[in-house]
Protein backbone atom coordinates (compact mmCIF):
# COMPACT_ATOMS: atom_id res chain seq x y z
CA UNK A 1 0.00 0.00 0.00
CA UNK A 2 1.24 3.50 -0.77
CA UNK A 3 0.21 6.53 1.25
CA UNK A 4 0.64 9.97 -0.33
CA UNK A 5 0.86 13.11 1.81
CA UNK A 6 -0.52 16.34 0.34
CA UNK A 7 -0.63 19.96 1.47
CA UNK A 8 -4.25 21.14 1.75
CA UNK A 9 -5.52 24.67 2.28
CA UNK A 10 -8.26 25.49 4.81
CA UNK A 11 -10.90 25.36 2.09
CA UNK A 12 -9.89 21.79 1.14
CA UNK A 13 -7.98 22.58 -2.07
CA UNK A 14 -4.82 20.51 -2.62
CA UNK A 15 -1.76 22.70 -3.18
CA UNK A 16 1.07 21.34 -5.31
CA UNK A 17 2.31 17.79 -5.86
CA UNK A 18 2.43 15.14 -3.12
CA UNK A 19 4.91 16.05 -0.37
CA UNK A 20 5.85 12.44 0.32
CA UNK A 21 4.95 8.88 -0.64
CA UNK A 22 5.29 6.15 1.99
CA UNK A 23 5.17 2.45 1.12
CA UNK A 24 3.73 0.03 3.68
CA UNK A 25 4.62 -3.62 2.96
CA UNK A 26 1.88 -6.24 2.90
CA UNK A 27 1.47 -7.91 6.30
CA UNK A 28 3.29 -5.16 8.24
CA UNK A 29 2.30 -5.18 11.91
CA UNK A 30 3.55 -2.28 14.07
CA UNK A 31 4.71 -2.94 17.62
CA UNK A 32 1.86 -2.73 20.13
CA UNK A 33 1.99 0.16 22.58
CA UNK A 34 1.02 -0.59 26.18
CA UNK A 35 -2.29 0.86 27.33
CA UNK A 36 -1.49 3.29 30.12
CA UNK A 37 -3.96 5.66 31.76
CA UNK A 38 -1.55 7.36 34.16
CA UNK A 39 -1.08 11.05 33.43
CA UNK A 40 1.89 13.18 34.34
CA UNK A 41 1.56 15.48 37.37
CA UNK A 42 0.28 18.96 36.66
CA UNK A 43 3.09 21.54 36.77
CA UNK A 44 1.01 24.72 36.65
CA UNK A 45 1.55 27.28 39.46
CA UNK A 46 -1.84 26.56 41.08
CA UNK A 47 -1.21 22.84 41.54
CA UNK A 48 2.47 23.16 42.47
CA UNK A 49 1.39 25.16 45.55
CA UNK A 50 -1.46 22.77 46.47
CA UNK A 51 0.82 20.02 47.81
CA UNK A 52 0.03 16.32 48.02
CA UNK A 53 -3.58 15.18 47.98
Amino acid sequence: MAIEVYTVRRDGVVVGPPRATVSVPYGYEPALEPLNTQLASCACPVHRQAGAR
